[in-house]
């Protein structure tokens, strides 16, 4: 009788709490409704960065604050050598450096010219948290790049993506390791 007494008195106990806990419930609701909104907002704000492997592959292999010939030429060191070539709609100058890298401008006039590509030859630059780069092999990039948020595109001995408004060629020789990755604008922007 004293069991079924306590019991009773526990009961109602846990009934008058619950009497309290409608509020408690509609608290809860409303934690988990501001919660959902809060990954909802951080989604859309970090959206775009989602199955980006490389922010900016320019800044990875060029010194420079921004891409004009100038801060260029200041910002990366002693060249090597350079070269223009005259085609016959347009002249092209080609700056290499030591460690690898070649800066293509196209020349409009003596004082304008604008960064057409980079090509990289040295093994020096990496790119990502796999740190791929020449000296990679095909399987590697594969991995990063093939089915992710970006623009794939195969072809023999070369892979191209375009990702962060850059477009990224891998060159492939015939053992598929890389001998020379181009950065570039993509056509379409």
């Amino acid at each position: 009788m004293e069991n079924t007494v306590l019991m009773d008195i526990s009961l109602e106990h846990i009934l008058s709490k619950r009497g309290n806990s409608m509020s408690e419930r509609k608290q809860i609701v409303f934690l988990f409704i501001c919660l959902f909104l809060e990954i909802l907002i951080i989604y859309f704000i970090f959206k775009d960065d989602i199955g980006i492997y490389c922010r900016n592959y320019y800044a990875v292999v060029n010194h420079a604050d921004n891409n004009s010939y100038e801060a260029i030429i200041d910002a990366n060191g002693s060249i090597k050598k350079k070269e223009v070539i005259d085609y016959d709609e347009y002249k092209l100058e080609y700056v290499y450096y030591d460690d690898g890298r070649m800066f293509v401008f196209k020349v409009y006039y003596p004082d304008l010219k604008e960064l057409c590509y980079i090509d990289i030859t040295g093994e020096d630059y990496r790119f990502g948290r796999k740190k791929i780069g020449v000296g990679s092999s095909q399987k590697q990039i594969e991995a990063v790049y093939k089915g992710k948020n970006n623009k794939y595109y195969e072809f023999n001995k070369r892979i191209e993506v375009i990702e962060s408004r850059t477009n990224v060629s891998f060159y492939f020789n015939e053992q598929d390791i890389v001998y020379k990755i181009r950065i570039s604008k993509p056509e379409i922007y």
